[in-house]
């Protein structure tokens, strides 16, 4: 609206906007948004930097959400299999502070996607996890759980450190990887998979952090041990696994 008797109108509406330039005053008063130029297509761009900001927000408590449940399950799995915790307190409190930093940080600089507009989940009153997101939240937690249960159990053979340091590895590195199954609504699989810089230096940096704690003697202040090149690639390959059993949940998703 541009007049006053536009006001009450602009002041009810769930998101009134006004006209900047030419508008009354009392119009602009009640309004939420004022277009300053005129331009009635900025508001469909600020309407998909909101939905950006939004996204990116959900994509966040997503990722922290799946990867925190992973690491409760792997510990109740531990105690109620082996009797004993997978891991100890101080590899679980290392794990967070790589992967609940730099990794989440970077998918809040995510550009929005070209199909955000098209997303009718944008709701006033709307959740940021319903019931379809939760569950998929959920089977990727016990994946990832899972999966660095089976490293656990395959380096207990050698000795209870190498499963534990085996066990870290690949729940670090399955984490550090599941920010860029995060970083798409869709399949991460298109051109603009490396866009975010920040999250590219942050996934370098984290993991050159898990393989040189790994690999050196310096893992031993956290309780860790020197992996063998074969061990290793048994936690990388366990890892990878959550990129296609996240892209098939995808893609089940659409098919609901």
């Amino acid at each position: 609206g541009d007049s006053l008797q536009d006001a009450d109108t602009l002041s009810a509406a769930d998101v009134g906007c006004a006209i900047g330039q030419y508008g009354d005053d009392v119009a602009k008063g009640n309004a939420d948004i004022i277009i300053l130029k005129n331009n009635f297509g900025s508001i469909v761009t600020a309407l998909k930097e909101s939905r950006g900001f939004y996204s990116n927000i959900r994509k966040i408590v997503y990722y922290l959400c799946s990867c925190n449940f992973a690491e409760l399950l792997l510990m109740l799995l531990g105690i109620i299999i082996f009797k004993n915790p997978v891991l100890v307190a101080a590899q679980f409190l290392l794990i967070n502070l790589l992967t609940d930093s730099a990794p989440a940080v970077s998918l809040s600089l995510e550009k929005a996607e070209n199909s955000v507009m098209n997303d009718n989940s944008f709701r006033v009153q709307s959740r940021i996890l319903n019931i379809k997101s939760l569950t998929s939240l959920l089977l990727q937690s016990i994946f990832i759980a899972l999966t660095s249960l089976t490293a656990y159990i395959i380096g207990n053979g050698v000795s209870a450190v190498t499963a534990s340091t085996m066990a870290f590895a690949t729940l670090g590195i399955s984490q550090i990887l599941h920010c860029y199954n995060n970083k798409f609504e869709d399949t991460l699989f298109n051109k603009k998979l490396f866009s975010n810089k920040f999250m590219n230096n942050a996934v370098v940096a984290t993991l050159f952090s898990v393989i040189f704690l790994v690999f050196t003697p310096f893992g031993f202040v956290f309780g860790l041990t020197m992996l063998k090149a074969k061990q290793f690639l048994i936690c990388l390959l366990l890892s990878l696994l959550i990129i296609p059993f996240s892209e098939l949940l995808k893609f089940l998703q659409k098919k609901m």
